[in-house]
């Protein structure tokens, strides 16, 4: 028998208290229940999947459709400007700059102004070299500024396939690299989360000369999405050519990226010159080399000049100094205006180096015919 007859055990001293916490509980999951907006955060922010667009008038320009809007493998700007904004305008000039600059590599910029059309169209004709168009009673600002919990103007949102990649403005440091990245697929800081500790688990296995599992790892981030993480597919080429010196599966691999990234001449790109210039390459595969090149020239836009360009660089490095000269010439005549300068400089690289190479040809059988002659 207990020493203290009427005071009550500790155990039953206990439920009131554990009562309070079990009902503390279950309120607190019935509040959850009824707002979800209190379990979770609807902030739309980089990552976030997004909303379509809703005008009442455009501008100027060549509209896209509503569902066409943040779709394929475009890059896209939505900017929401003011008319008579400094920060609006300035911004203006950044996205003019990016469109001349990147139009060709599919960017597409879109502004979306708070203002009447009447305001809107001096925007428009004063400040602005792509489509901008008026609110339908401000639901694509509520949409993109709103849900985002952003206020005033002045503010961009970049999204590629769908997902919004970057907010911003256009005056900030790293818009212009940013969308430099963007339009060939390479910005997506999500997407790099994802697969971050996938790769560094992939060099590992290269550093202890685990291969099997380091193909595993970098096909399982490839697998992701094959644009984005393009230089890891290069990785994997280096990583089989240096590493693990396997030239027959780095062929293999090179060819295989050849035919996955036939449309993407960034990768291709990044793949012909680490063949040309990477120091730790023992053996250079200009075969594979000249196949890629051949790809980004088949890939390139009307006017891109930069796969003749680089099929040059290829032969230049091959020493065919005559067929560099050849089809850097073919490059310089049909690159843009602004680009004629720069394809004009490695013209002359590659003659220079050519007229040396025939001047000592030509020297040589003179030599010889004079030698078999006496």
């Amino acid at each position: 028998m207990s020493r203290f007859p009427h005071a009550p055990s500790l155990r039953l001293r206990c439920v009131p208290h554990r009562l309070h916490a079990v009902l503390a509980i279950l309120l607190s999951a019935f509040a959850l229940a009824a707002n979800p907006a209190v379990a979770q955060d609807d902030t739309l922010k980089v990552g976030s999947t997004s909303p379509a667009i809703t005008v009442a008038d455009w501008s100027n320009g060549s509209p896209p459709s509503a569902s066409g809007f943040g779709q394929g493998s475009r890059t896209w700007v939505l900017h929401f400007c003011e008319a008579n904004d400094a920060g609006s305008k300035r911004s203006a000039t950044a996205l003019n700059d990016a469109v001349r600059k990147f139009r060709r590599s599919g960017l597409r910029v879109v502004g979306l102004s708070t203002d009447g059309l009447a305001a809107t169209n001096t925007f428009a004709q004063k400040s602005a070299q792509y489509p901008v168009a008026v609110d339908n009673e401000k639901q694509t600002y509520q949409a993109f500024m709103g849900a985002a919990k952003r206020e005033g103007t002045n503010v961009a949102f970049v999204v590629r396939k769908g997902v919004i990649i970057w907010i911003g403005s256009p005056t900030s440091p790293d818009f212009a690299p940013m969308i430099e990245k963007a339009v060939v697929g390479r910005y997506n800081p999500s997407l790099a989360k994802r697969a971050e500790p996938t790769i560094r688990a992939a060099n590992e296995a290269i550093r202890v000369k685990n291969f099997k599992d380091a193909w595993k790892h970098f096909d399982a981030v490839l697998a992701i999405d094959a644009t984005f993480f393009g230089d890891i597919a290069v990785r994997k080429y280096k990583a089989l050519a240096v590493d693990a010196g396997d030239a027959a599966g780095a062929s293999d691999w090179g060819k295989q990226m050849v035919s996955t990234y036939a449309d993407d001449s960034h990768t291709l790109t990044d793949l012909v010159d680490l063949i040309l210039t990477d120091s730790d390459l023992k053996e250079r595969d200009y075969a594979l080399a000249e196949s890629a090149a051949a790809a980004v020239v088949k890939a390139s836009e009307r006017g891109d000049a930069s796969g003749m360009a680089l099929q040059a660089q290829v032969a230049f490095a091959k020493g065919d100094f005559a067929a560099a000269k050849d089809l850097q010439f073919k490059a310089w005549q049909a690159a843009l205006p602004d680009d004629k300068e720069s394809f004009k400089r490695q013209l002359d690289i590659y003659s220079k180096r050519a007229a040396k190479e025939a001047g000592a040809k030509e020297a040589a059988a003179k030599e010889a015919g004079a030698k078999s002659g006496g």
